[in-house]
């Protein structure tokens, strides 16, 4: 028995470089010590123009919303008004997160 989560995490392009690395590196080794990995969607997208932010997606069985929410509120982010992140369960409607005027990410 499985229970999935689809997770996107949009962030501003400007999160580049160190910032992006250590963000990456972070979510790999967040569920303590269980690598998981999020593909980096950035340079797929379609268009004349570079969309200006950078996009990661993964699928996660029994995944720890609130650790990884807590995570991501951890990082000192240059643009966290243009952080997104958005979870869909297999039985949930689809939850969408954004970093608000208290500096966290709240649940829209």
């Amino acid at each position: 028995m499985s229970y999935v989560s689809g997770i996107v995490i949009q962030i501003s392009s400007a999160e580049e470089g160190d910032e992006q690395e250590a963000l990456l590196k972070s979510l790999e080794v967040f569920r303590n010590g269980v690598g998981i990995s999020f593909k980096d969607l950035s340079n797929y997208s379609a268009g004349s123009k570079n969309p200006q932010i950078s996009l990661f997606c993964g699928g996660f069985n029994y995944l720890e919303k609130e650790e990884l929410l807590a995570l991501l509120d951890s990082f000192s982010w240059y643009c966290p008004e243009q952080v997104v992140v958005t979870i869909t369960t297999e039985d949930d409607p689809t939850e969408i997160y954004r970093i608000c005027k208290n500096k966290k990410l709240e649940k829209l």
